[in-house]
């Protein structure tokens, strides 16, 4: 999220996730000191444990109406970071449309580490000056996609 947005939608994003991982049977907690997991997740059967960084974002609708894009900063030094927990980027897009009376989230895209870094690898993205890379992902009637690859996989993952 840019450090422009409003920290009262980040934070709506962040409690979004955490319910859907909840609502799915997975445990949830917020680490006491922010240095680059916003939650930890647990399933509590076998003890397995994920990191997760969650990204949040209003939608930017597109003149035709039925397209909106949405973009995300991440930190280039976590996503090239080789771990032995695993991390996932979740990305939260609040959709608000007055002409539709749509005001909700979207399906959260859930994203392992592994796959952003081989997908900003392939595409040679470098980090902007601030140290992070941008990316923008377009979604269209349910599919979604980072320039030309389909990332509609990883809604809902």
């Amino acid at each position: 999220m840019s450090a422009r947005q409003n920290p009262y939608v980040g934070k709506a994003g962040h409690l979004a996730a955490m319910a859907e991982f909840l609502l799915r049977g997975w445990n949830t907690a917020i680490p006491e000191v922010d240095i680059g997991d916003d939650i930890y997740v647990v399933e509590d059967g076998d003890g397995t444990l994920i990191r997760v960084q969650v990204k949040t974002a209003h939608a930017k609708w597109h003149k035709s109406g039925k397209t909106y894009g949405c973009t995300f900063a991440l930190r280039a030094d976590q996503v090239q970071a080789d771990a032995v927990t695993p991390l996932y980027y979740v990305f939260m897009v609040r959709i608000v449309d007055p002409t539709k009376a749509l005001d909700q989230w979207d399906a959260p895209l859930i994203v392992p580490r592994e796959d952003l870094k081989e997908e900003i690898t392939a595409s040679g993205k470098k980090p902007n000056k601030k140290g992070s890379y941008s990316i923008y992902f377009t979604h269209t009637a349910g599919e979604v996609n980072w320039g030309a690859r389909d990332m509609t996989k990883y809604i809902k993952d």
